[in-house]
């Protein structure tokens, strides 16, 4: 399990890299494997690894972040800059990224979501509270939000969109399934369903 003691290094390059306890890095995180923390990861630069990354508690970005396989947090996720994940993104706490979000997988999360640009995931979308998008928002599969969904350019989903409060969208709606909102659906374009 995790431990309380505190790593904290300059930048931090390797083949792989574990943990236990929490890491604090001023500078950059460069990781060609694995990297499995403990507790928390905070990073003054930007996060790019070669596959999966497990952090027990927040994972904090000062730059971007680029993992190659999956990633999981127990936490929080806070990116200053965009977010690319090639594999399934976890978030055990509120996920918010000051720049576009690129999921290669299923994106869930625990929290609220709030993606300042783009949201792009090649997947499904599970929010257990509220989505907030800044520009478009494109989901390969289903849509599901607990509270509202709030997109500032266009949405489409692959399949159903189902919202436990409303639906806001600056430009279109577009879902090949069905729409479901606990409250109102308001769009600047079209709103538009499939079979579903």
């Amino acid at each position: 399990g995790p431990i309380e003691s505190v790593l904290v290094v300059d930048a931090l390059s390797a083949d792989a890299f574990v943990y236990a306890g929490s890491v604090e890095v001023h500078g950059d995180v460069e990781v060609d494997g694995v990297v499995r923390v403990g507790g928390s990861l905070r990073a003054g630069g930007s996060i790019r690894t070669g596959n999966a990354v497990s952090v027990g508690k927040d994972l904090n970005a000062g730059a971007g972040l680029r993992a190659l396989g999956s990633l999981r947090t127990g936490g929080d996720l806070v990116s200053t800059w965009s977010v690319e994940v090639h594999g399934a993104l976890t978030c055990g706490g509120d996920l918010r990224v000051r720049g576009a979000l690129t999921c290669g997988s299923m994106l869930r999360g625990e929290g609220s979501t709030v993606v300042a640009e783009d949201l792009e995931v090649n997947g499904m979308i599970h929010c257990a509270k509220s989505l907030q998008v800044g520009g478009d928002l494109r989901c390969a599969e289903s849509l599901h939000a607990a509270q509202g969904i709030r997109v500032g350019q266009s949405m489409r989903c692959g399949m159903h969109i189902d919202a436990g409060w409303g639906i806001v969208a600056q430009s279109d709606i577009t879902a090949e399934g069905a729409i479901r909102a606990g409250e109102s659906i308001v769009s600047g374009g079209s709103i538009r369903t499939g079979t579903g």
